[in-house]
């Protein structure tokens, strides 16, 4: 049991004792040794003996207090005794056939209950939060998106968002321990990201496609055309603003032109979203999320995009990668329900 400090209320601390200093309650070194009742800075009062007043008071006598208590009568009169020695006032006034509170025991009975039950009610406090999960921990979505208002608002399980760098991709955050959780492209097409999240303990969980984007400047004389046919941009220069999925989003980017479509890739490092807001493309195409395009080219006047290719939607697989071991004892299966049902159309 600890030393409870309290200055206008009351706080835990470690080891079974209230501690008085110069009128208000604080702790201190020779307060937190267990057993030492007096020290030179003020006073010791510990939890048990003020339950053992409360006691007391309630039973109307020593002895039936001592029995309820299991100790023995002379030891809860030296105990009280002992108290009212540190208080500095009697609590009690013993007369031949019992006792009767001081006005001055009465008024601290009404605070030692109080110190009591707040005492017990932060120990219980204690013990729910030691059993509780800690929260998981997801890369960060969209604050626009619906499924990170749902998920802000969970308590079971919670989930805490992790903010990650642009040029730190979902795998990589996973495998470094960022993170436990987080929606990605499916990696899982490409052979060196797979054998990488195999090997650091990785799953991914596909839970349907996203929306894809071709943007480009407005100067671009393939802005101009009303759509676009794979041999518009075959032969074009694609940019990528992340190093570390590079080759993961040109094999995804491949993946959705086709087979027939040849493309240059250049990687054009950027540190955040936000710079997709100032970037100048050029005569490069960017290929991109939905998201990207609703978030950050939106506001921009000299920016193009198109959604399908041939005249069919660009789309990309997408899902979940989670770490492995995180997911022991089913601590994410809430999470993975609420995944997969966000996923369906």
């Amino acid at each position: 049991m600890g030393v409870i400090a309290i200055e206008g209320g009351v706080a835990p601390e470690s080891n079974g004792a209230i501690a008085y200093t110069n009128g208000a309650i604080g702790s201190n070194a020779s307060a937190r040794k267990p057993g030492n009742l007096l020290d030179s800075e003020g006073m010791i009062v510990k939890i048990e003996t003020l339950r053992e007043f409360a006691v007391l008071v309630k039973c109307g006598s020593f002895s039936r207090a001592a029995k309820e208590l299991f100790l023995s009568q002379p030891s809860l009169s030296t105990h009280i005794g002992a108290m009212e020695k540190e208080l500095g006032f009697e609590l009690l006034e013993r007369t031949a056939t019992g006792f009767t509170l001081t006005s001055a025991g009465s008024s601290f009975l009404e605070y030692a209950q109080i110190i009591i039950n707040t005492y017990e009610e932060a120990v219980e406090s204690g013990k729910a939060a030691s059993r509780e999960m800690p929260p998981i921990r997801m890369e960060s979505l969209p604050v626009s998106s619906a499924l990170a208002r749902r998920l802000a608002g969970l308590r079971d399980p919670r989930v805490s968002f992790v903010d990650t760098s642009y040029n730190v991709s979902t795998l990589d955050a996973l495998e470094r321990g960022f993170i436990e959780i987080g929606t990605c492209p499916d990696f899982t097409a490409l052979p060196s990201a797979k054998r990488k999240a195999e090997e650091a303990g990785i799953a991914f969980v596909r839970t349907g496609y996203s929306k894809a984007a071709i943007a480009m400047m407005k100067s671009n004389p393939l802005a101009a055309k009303p759509s676009l046919a794979s041999s518009d941009i075959d032969g074009a220069t694609v940019s990528i603003g992340g190093y570390a999925y590079f080759d993961e989003w040109k094999s995804i980017v491949d993946a959705m032109v086709g087979p027939e479509v040849h493309l240059r890739y250049q990687l054009s490092p950027i540190e955040s979203r936000s710079d997709l807001a100032f970037e100048d493309l050029g005569t490069k195409l960017h290929i991109c999320g939905d998201d990207a395009i609703g978030q950050q080219y939106v506001s921009r006047d000299d920016i193009a995009s198109f959604h399908q290719l041939d005249g069919r939607d660009l789309e990309f697989p997408t899902g979940f990668a989670y770490r492995i071991d995180a997911a022991i004892g089913g601590r994410m299966d809430g999470l993975f329900e609420i995944l997969l049902e966000d996923a369906k159309p």
